[in-house]
């Protein structure tokens, strides 16, 4: 049966999440009624499964925005001065998922501690600087 989307636990609760009820009338509680929302992730307890949609648009989001960006082009240089693919990848490959872990684990912090307008106002102004730094040549 399927479930009902989760609904956020009340004003100003930008990142937690309440489980609709069990299919068989519990709260969401126990091993077979758990249900966890994360970022549009669904993981239901007791042996459930994940739900990948979340993860799948993420991963072209990130995808998308990283095609010829700067981390792209230095393992390209890399690669073509060493002639060694596999280590430059491997290398790549593991600061990307360190520096995405950690960006990860500050978002869930910031996301609980701050509300979520003060978090888009301070991306956005962030990327006008970036921006401004790059078109004046100073980045």
């Amino acid at each position: 049966m399927p479930r009902a989307p989760a609904r956020p636990a009340g004003r100003g609760a930008a990142n937690s999440f309440q489980a609709p009820a069990a299919a068989d009338g519990r709260a969401g509680h126990g091993p077979a009624g758990t249900s966890v929302y994360v970022y549009g992730a669904e993981w239901r307890g007791g042996g459930g499964h994940l739900d990948w949609h979340g993860a799948a648009v993420a991963f072209g989001l990130i995808f998308l925005a990283e095609l010829g960006d700067k981390t792209q082009l230095a393992t390209l240089m890399l690669s073509a001065n060493g002639r060694r693919p596999v280590p430059v990848f491997l290398g790549a490959a593991l600061a990307l998922v360190v520096v995405t872990l950690i960006s990860s684990l500050l978002g869930d912090v910031v996301g609980r501690t701050l509300p979520v307008r003060m978090i888009h106002t301070a991306a956005g102004l962030g990327f006008l600087v970036l921006g401004g730094l790059l078109i004046s040549g100073r980045l």
